[in-house]
C-alpha cells in the first residue's frame, strides 16, 4: 500500500499508484498480520510499479503515477527560471522494452530537479524505480517530471529481487544500447513544457479575484507573466467557436464570476478538459456543437497573466489611450490554465482579507456572483437579481448561489429540444441562520431547462425513506413570479450536509462584508500605484495547491 486517503474527494489521477481501491472504512474489519506469510517466507518489502513506458500514451490531461526502468541516457543540466529564481533541470532517458502502437520502443523522457540525478546511480543501464512522477499533457504534448513528493530508489539489489526487476535487470545493457533512432519519445524538456518561467499546476499561485482582475484589465505596466487562482468560479460555458483558427487545439473566450464581480479571459486547452473531464479535443469539440457541454457549478482556476503586443497597432476612436501610445500598443492576456471542480465543503480563510481591503478602491460591482438565503434574493429590472441581506446590505448580481432543501420528486416536461425539470416543495437550507430570514415554513418552486444528459444532474429526487430530504446547491439566474429559475444544481450528500451549511453561511459572510468605494471616473480600472501598499498582483497570499484557499496566517 503506498497511499492512504481518508477523504472521498481524493481524485484517482493524482494516486499514482498502480492499483486504485476505495474501502468502505465504516464497514471493515481490520485485524493485525504476520511478518510471514508462511515458514520462511517474507512480505515483500518493496513494492515495484507494474506500469511500462508505454502506458503513458494513455494519459488524458494530468495523472500520477509510477515507473521502473533501465537509464539510457542523462543529459547534461540546464538552468530553468522559476519565481524563486533559476534552478537546475536535467532530463532521464527511461526504457523498459515496452512498445508503442507501431512497434517502436518507447523511450520516456523525464525532467528531474537536481541534485537528485547528479548522482553516479543514474548512468546509462542502471535499473531505477520512481514513485509519484507527475505527467500533464497540453496543447504543446505531454510532459512528464519530479516533484516534492517523488522517490528514487536505485538499490539494484533490492529491484533485482523482484520479477519485474529481474526482468529488466537481465535486459539492461540490451536496452541502454538502444540506438537513439530506433525509439519514439515521450515527454519533453520541462522548459518547454508551458511556456512560462513556472509550473501552472505545481508552484503557488497569488490569490485573486474577479474584479481585481478587471480593474488591472488595462494596466500593462507589469510585463511578466503571473500565476493567479480565483476560488469559487462560475465559469461560463461558450456558445461560439471552441478552437483556434487552425483547428489544432482547443481555445476560447468566456467570462469568469466570483463574489466579487466578473472578468473575461481565455481558456486554454489543458483547462478546458479538466473542466469538462473530456479526454479529447475532439470529444470536447462534438459536445461543444451538440449544445452538451456542461462545466461544474463552480470551479478553482488557475490564470496566467501577461502584457503583450498585438499584431496590428490600431488607435482608439473617441475612448482611452491615444493613439500610438504606450498603452495603444499592448494588451493583457488572461488565460485560465487550469481548473479542478470547487469542493464546496471548503470556506474561505484569513487570507481573503487582503482581497477585501483591495477591492474597497474599486468601483461598484453589479455583474458578479453573490451567496444568499433565497429569501434575499429579489428581481432586479436592471442587473437581473437584487440581494437584500437581512442587515440591510444590498448588492446587485448576474446570478446567486443558494443551499436548498427538497422533499418532494422533480417533474420533467418535454419542451422539444430538452426538458423543464421543476421542483416544488423547496425550503432554504440558510433559512435557520440567525443572520438570515427564517423562512423554513415557506416553500417554492425551482425550475431547470437541460438537455436529456443533463436530467439527472438536475433532478432533487429524495433519497428513498420515511422523512427523508435532499440538499443541494443551486445557481439562481432569475426569479419568476411563483419560482427561482437555475441554471446548475449540486446534489449534497447528507454527511455533508451540516458541513455545506457552514460553508456556504461562510461565504455569505464574505459576500455581505465586501464593500466597492472607488470613485474613479476610469471606471473598471484602478491606479494601483496611486493607492500605494501593493498591487493585485503582489500583495495576496499565494495558493499552494487549486484545491484550497491559503492557510498561512
Amino acid at each position: 500500500m503506498k497511499r492512504v486517503a481518508y477523504s472521498p474527494r481524493v481524485k484517482a489521477e493524482f494516486v499514482s499508484s498502480d492499483l486504485k481501491w476505495e474501502v468502505a472504512m465504516d464497514s471493515s474489519v481490520f485485524e493485525p498480520m504476520l511478518h510471514q506469510t508462511s515458514a520462511g517466507e517474507e512480505h515483500p518489502k518493496l513494492p515495484l510499479p507494474r506500469a511500462e513506458v508505454n502506458d503513458i500514451i494513455k494519459i488524458g490531461t494530468r495523472a500520477s503515477f509510477d515507473l521502473v526502468a533501465v537509464v539510457h541516457a542523462l543529459s547534461p543540466s540546464r538552468s530553468v527560471a522559476t519565481p524563486k529564481g533559476p534552478k537546475q533541470v536535467s532530463d532521464i532517458n527511461l526504457v523498459d522494452g515496452s512498445q508503442t502502437a507501431d512497434g517502436t520502443v518507447a523511450k520516456l523522457v523525464l525532467s528531474c530537479w537536481d541534485p537528485p540525478v547528479k548522482s553516479d546511480a543514474f548512468r546509462p543501464g542502471v535499473l531505477v524505480a520512481l514513485f509519484g512522477l507527475s505527467a500533464n499533457r497540453t496543447a504543446d504534448g505531454l510532459s512528464v517530471n519530479t516533484v516534492d513528493d517523488t522517490v528514487i530508489v536505485t538499490d539494484e539489489a533490492a529491484l533485482r529481487k523482484t520479477a519485474r526487476g529481474a526482468q529488466l535487470w537481465s535486459k539492461r545493457q540490451e536496452l541502454a544500447d538502444l540506438a537513439p533512432g530506433t525509439m519514439q519519445q515521450l515527454g519533453g524538456e520541462f522548459a518547454r513544457r508551458q511556456g512560462y518561467p513556472f509550473d501552472v499546476n505545481e508552484d503557488k499561485a497569488t490569490l485573486t479575484c474577479a474584479h481585481l482582475l478587471e480593474s488591472m484589465a488595462e494596466d500593462v505596466a507589469d510585463e511578466a507573466p503571473v500565476l493567479l487562482q480565483d476560488n469559487w468560479v462560475s465559469v461560463e460555458v461558450p456558445q461560439g467557436s471552441v478552437v483556434t483558427k487552425n483547428g489544432e487545439r482547443i481555445w476560447f473566450q468566456t467570462t469568469l464570476r466570483d463574489l466579487s464581480g466578473e472578468t473575461e479571459a481565455s481558456v486554454n486547452q489543458e483547462a478546458a478538459l479538466q473542466l469538462t473531464g473530456c479526454e479529447t479535443k475532439d470529444g470536447f469539440q462534438a459536445k461543444a456543437a451538440s449544445g452538451d457541454l456542461r462545466f461544474p457549478l463552480l470551479a478553482n482556476i488557475r490564470l496566467v497573466r501577461s502584457v503583450a503586443a498585438p499584431k496590428a497597432v490600431a488607435g482608439v476612436d473617441g475612448a482611452g489611450p491615444p493613439f500610438g501610445s504606450q498603452e495603444s500598443t499592448k494588451h493583457v492576456n488572461l488565460v485560465v490554465v487550469a481548473a479542478a471542480e470547487t469542493n464546496v465543503l471548503t470556506p474561505p480563510t484569513a487570507a481573503m482579507h487582503d482581497l477585501r481591503v483591495m477591492l474597497t478602491h474599486c468601483s461598484k460591482s453589479s455583474s458578479g456572483m453573490l451567496v444568499a438565503a433565497l429569501s434575499e434574493i429579489h428581481r432586479c429590472p436592471y442587473y437581473g437579481l437584487n440581494i437584500r441581506y437581512s442587515d440591510g446590505t444590498e448588492r446587485s448580481a448576474k446570478s446567486v448561489l443558494a443551499l436548498v432543501i427538497s422533499s418532494a420528486k422533480s417533474t420533467l416536461l418535454d419542451i422539444g429540444d430538452g426538458y423543464k425539470v421543476t421542483t416544488l416543495g423547496i425550503k432554504d437550507a440558510l433559512g435557520s441562520t440567525s443572520d438570515a430570514t427564517d423562512h423554513s415554513a415557506d416553500t417554492i418552486a425551482v425550475t431547470g431547462f437541460c438537455g436529456l444528459d443533463d436530467v439527472l444532474n438536475f433532478k432533487l429526487d429524495p433519497p428513498r425513506g420515511p422523512k427523508k430530504t435532499r440538499m443541494a446547491a443551486i445557481l439562481v439566474t432569475s426569479v419568476g413570479e411563483a419560482e427561482f429559475v437555475i441554471s446548475d444544481c449540486l446534489l449534497v450528500e447528507e454527511k455533508d450536509q451540516e458541513t455545506a451549511k457552514a460553508s456556504f453561511q461562510a461565504m455569505r459572510e464574505l459576500a455581505k462584508s465586501i464593500e466597492f468605494r472607488g470613485t474613479s471616473k476610469l471606471k473598471r480600472r484602478v491606479d494601483w500605484a496611486a493607492v500605494g501598499g501593493g498591487t493585485p498582483l503582489t500583495t495576496p497570499k499565494k495558493c499552494r495547491e487549486i484545491s484550497r484557499y491559503p492557510t498561512d496566517p
